[in-house]
């Protein structure tokens, strides 16, 4: 017994890590099994979900709030990219500029007329191109950093950290409004979704497994390498990155040695919009290989990471798009999918170490209006507190496992969102 102790004390330690691996192994075990082809699909699908839950991440380790408006800022974004891409407005413009640089010719889209640039420079497809993500990039940017504006006016500076993760969640709903009138801003009242994702201006492309992967499969992953390796250091080597980790671990201690905590801060939100700028250009390039970006997915990555590690909400993310694309191969749907995030989310939180940070521990931030007591050491071992233990948690996993079956998948989709927010 008291060798297992040690074993057992090992497998709660790192919980999420063997929640992982078990997913994993269980890919290999379904009924056609886990191709490397799938595989590797998986992991860039995976890549844009690691972005994005990074960006939650960050955002949550400086403020201690959900910034459950992430994708939305990130749609808005895309939605920019792919309209400036199609329409080639920075080409119009030079058009409007200097008529004989570039010749519009008219067309007809969804039976409206238009006139699009059309050239035979290549130079010129490929500037339009990198302004026009450009251009997504400084929006999200500009969005991200409205949000973090009025997250920092007074009333929501004082307010309670739930009230503002909840206020995120109605800026989400305004800000998939605003990418809705983008759309309807240039497609004059017509939704017509363009069948093809604007294209690269430079050709990679790579087989694995019998898949083939163009250029944003391929960027997706390199990018995610080099956010990932850059925020380390970032974080880690430099006196800055070491002054914001500091400042998000306390920041009432970092205010009394001087430290603008505002400014630190607003580089989280600055980051976390660049991230999603660039996680929007890629998801807008791909085709079917992101296999569909959910708030879902994203939340059980950074949960799963405990909302402050960032290797972990990595590997999350890259484990998810491995299971979604492992059961969409067997079962041509990822209906069970959404279950499976529900049992892993409810697994993780059951038997995950505490990671509250030192200002957490000191009553910073939003708490419960009423503390629940762990059970006390000296009754932990009594007959009766271990039988409605087991009992407990056997009841707990009939009701996770069993929901699958029972609920629709939207029902289940839904099932996940209200364990996430709760988390």
């Amino acid at each position: 017994m008291s060798a297992v102790r040690p074993v057992f004390s090992m497998v709660r330690e790192r919980a999420e890590f063997v929640v992982l691996a078990a997913l994993v192994l269980g890919s290999f075990a379904l009924p056609k099994g886990l191709p490397l082809g799938v595989g590797a699909l998986g992991v860039v699908g995976g890549a844009s979900v690691a972005m994005q839950a990074i960006a939650i991440v960050l955002i949550y380790r400086s403020n201690r709030i959900i910034n459950f408006a992430q994708l939305q800022i990130a749609g808005v974004a895309a939605a920019m990219f792919v309209e400036l891409t199609y329409r080639r407005t920075f080409l119009m413009g030079i058009h409007v500029v200097c008529g004989s640089c570039v010749r519009g010719a008219p067309s007809v889209i969804a039976d409206e007329h238009f006139a699009l640039p059309v050239t035979h420079a290549a130079w010129l497809l490929q500037l339009n191109f990198w302004l026009s993500a450009l251009a997504a990039i400084v929006v999200a940017l500009l969005l991200e950093m409205v949000l973090f504006a009025v997250v920092h006016l007074r009333r929501f500076a004082n307010a309670p950290r739930l009230v503002v993760t909840v206020f995120t969640i109605g800026a989400g709903q305004a800000f998939a409004m605003l990418g809705l009138l983008v759309l309807y801003a240039f497609r004059d009242k017509h939704d017509y979704v363009q069948a093809f994702p604007p294209a690269f201006p430079f050709h990679w492309s790579a087989t694995v497994g019998g898949v083939t992967f163009a250029t944003p499969d391929l960027l997706a992953v390199v990018l995610l390498v080099a956010i990932s390796a850059l925020l380390a250091l970032y974080l880690r080597r430099s006196a800055a990155g070491a002054v914001l980790r500091g400042a998000a671990d306390n920041p009432v201690r970092a205010q009394t040695l001087g430290v603008n905590t505002t400014a630190i801060d607003a580089r989280s939100w600055l980051f976390a919009g660049l991230i999603a700028g660039i996680a929007a250009v890629l998801t807008a390039a791909q085709s079917s290989a992101s296999g569909g970006l959910t708030l879902v997915a994203v939340l059980t990555a950074a949960v799963i990471g405990g909302l402050v590690s960032l290797p972990t909400a990595v590997a999350a993310a890259l484990v998810i798009g491995v299971v979604t694309h492992a059961a969409l191969w067997s079962f041509n749907t990822t209906a069970s999918v959404d279950g499976v995030s529900l049992l892993v989310v409810v697994v993780v939180l059951l038997v995950q170490r505490s990671r509250r940070a030192r200002s957490d521990a000191a009553g910073e931030g939003w708490t419960q209006s009423v503390e629940l007591r762990p059970i006390p050491r000296e009754l932990r071992n009594l007959d009766v507190v271990v039988r409605w233990q087991r009992t407990g948690l056997a009841a707990v996993a009939a009701v996770v496992l069993g929901l699958p079956w029972v609920l629709s998948p939207s029902q289940t989709t839904l099932t996940d969102v209200v364990v996430l927010y709760a988390a």
